[in-house]
């Protein structure tokens, strides 16, 4: 008597596309503040943009795939912090596009593909304001996978060589974007082809799929191979430091991981199921392949909390997946087609994914003062955040101490355009704002040990002994141990005048910008 209507088929798949669409959109509504972290898309995508080379003009620890769709952006919308927005809603929509895509291929009913597209924009692509690079391997990864199951056998021979040439291209532009993810993503897609050659009683799909990944891999390698890219590609080699410790996977599986170790639990018991039919269940392409995949992004998730520095909360698309399994296994016992059963399991989604969205709508409803006593720290030097006149920052919101101190900047004597200037800062578009062109043959940011390692630090400190740069902007984060090298500061200080200090754009208030020009 409650359901007053049941929901068609079609209008579960017209509502994801939709959902998907909304949550994109989303943060285009509002006026956002600057993050940390934005000014490295920023610098990639710029550098890209005025025709430097990556390796050649600038040194980076991974690939270039990550920059390939700012810089795309920044042509069309010019070199500002909102077309990495938009930027970032694109892949979004692509994300969520290719995930509908991988579940109808999977045969998942309408309303389980509904409801775990849902989960997937509140839990993963709600987070994803601004552009980062395991965001981007993963939706490459995601994009190969969807086009493997388009694989068909009985199609023509010109439409399989296409799948299998683009998902070798996607498979491999996602390790050329993140390497653990982009790994891993190359090993489920060899195994995801593997049955399928199984099945299929033939290796063509897999062998094409090889191929089209080496190429790929050779067109984007060889060409910087000359200019030191065995240096600067991490992969574990000196300078760099290896992240394959097993004691920490080892702490990461037992210590924390709750979520992805319950689902394989939910797995391996809704497997256990088909324990007595075993042969027709490793036949049956669609459940393999459903367990693989849902299996796979679990694993994923797991491992690259362990590879990938600051992965907190930025591994949630495994939810989706995990829903989409589970649910698939109920459908015979919840009639998800009915109007009242799909609202009531969307609200208590809604509620579970609270905190995603809550931390920003309390901010509606007054929260009493907690009466337990606090430490007193002393004074803390507060900030507001604005928004400003620079061209580069439109609708993005900056503390006032970084406002005033680059209105400061642009007060000083105009730079030439082949001024030497050394941005050691976070804000990566000051050469936009100022008029000036970036250096080249220079890391493209200066976390020690992650971008920039003892051989880098050298050579700048040798240029600031030698009063090489006209002016260097050097920021300098308390909290953080190197974050931006220690050594170069003390270089300056007694090399250079430091003519003005002002904030950083951090949340932290005790982070600065110092100016340095030559005495």
């Amino acid at each position: 008597m409650y359901n007053f209507f049941e929901i068609k088929d079609r209008t579960f798949l017209i509502s994801s596309y939709v959902f998907v669409v909304l949550f994109s959109i989303f943060p285009l509504f509002f006026s956002l503040p600057f993050r940390i972290h934005l000014d490295l898309p920023y610098e990639g995508a710029y550098r890209l943009y005025l025709g430097q080379a990556p390796y050649k003009d600038f040194g980076i620890p991974f690939g270039f795939g990550f920059f390939i769709v700012p810089t795309f952006f920044f042509h069309l919308f010019g070199p500002n912090f909102s077309s990495l927005l938009f930027g970032q809603v694109f892949l979004n929509v692509v994300s969520g596009i290719t995930l509908i895509s991988v579940l109808k291929s999977l045969n998942i009913t309408k309303p389980v593909l509904f409801l775990s597209v849902f989960v997937y924009c509140l839990s993963y692509i709600f987070i994803y304001f601004w552009p980062w690079h395991t965001h981007t391997a993963f939706t490459f990864g995601l994009i190969a996978i969807a086009l493997i199951l388009k694989y068909d056998k009985e199609s023509t021979i010109q439409r399989q060589v296409l799948i299998m040439i683009c998902a070798g291209l996607f498979s491999f532009l996602s390790f050329f974007t993140k390497q653990d993810y982009g790994g891993l993503n190359l090993v489920f897609c060899l195994i995801i082809l593997a049955y399928l050659s199984f099945l299929n009683k033939s290796v063509w799909a897999l062998g094409a799929f090889v191929l089209a990944y080496g190429a790929t891999a050779l067109i984007c390698i060889v060409p910087w191979l000359k200019h030191g890219f065995g240096y600067w590609f991490n992969h574990g080699q000196a300078p760099h430091s290896s992240r394959l410790a097993l004691g920490d996977f080892l702490n990461e599986i037992f210590m924390a991981s709750d979520w992805e170790k319950f689902y394989l639990l939910v797995f391996v018991i809704i497997l256990l199921v088909y324990a007595s039919d075993l042969k027709n269940f490793i036949h049956d392409k669609h459940k393999v392949i459903t367990f693989l995949i849902c299996t796979g992004m679990i694993v994923e998730a797991l491992l690259t909390k362990v590879t990938s520095r600051n992965s907190t909360g930025t591994t949630t698309y495994f939810h989706a997946f995990a829903v989409a399994f589970i649910l698939t296994h109920l459908r015979d016992k919840i009639e998800m087609h009915k109007t009242f059963n799909i609202f009531l399991l969307m609200v208590f989604t809604f509620l579970w994914w609270s905190p995603m969205y809550w931390k920003y709508a309390s901010r509606m409803f007054p929260i009493s003062e907690s009466k337990i006593p606090r430490k007193d720290n002393g004074p803390k030097v507060q900030s507001g955040w604005e928004l400003s006149e620079f061209k580069t920052f439109k609708k993005i919101k900056l503390p006032t101490g970084t406002i005033e101190g680059m209105r400061r900047l642009k007060t000083l004597p105009a730079l030439p355009v082949n001024a030497k200037v050394m941005n050691m800062t976070e804000l990566t578009s000051l050469p936009e704002e100022l008029g000036y062109q970036p250096l080249s043959g220079i890391p493209l940011w200066y976390d020690l040990g992650v971008s920039i390692f003892p051989k880098q630090v050298k050579e700048i400190c040798d240029n600031i002994k030698g009063k090489k740069y006209d002016m260097v902007l050097f920021e300098e984060v308390p909290d953080l141990d190197n974050y931006f090298p220690e050594e170069v500061r003390d270089n300056l200080k007694l090399n250079y005048k430091n003519i003005d200090t002002f904030r950083a754009p951090r949340q932290e208030d005790n982070a600065f910008i110092e100016v340095y020009v030559r005495q």
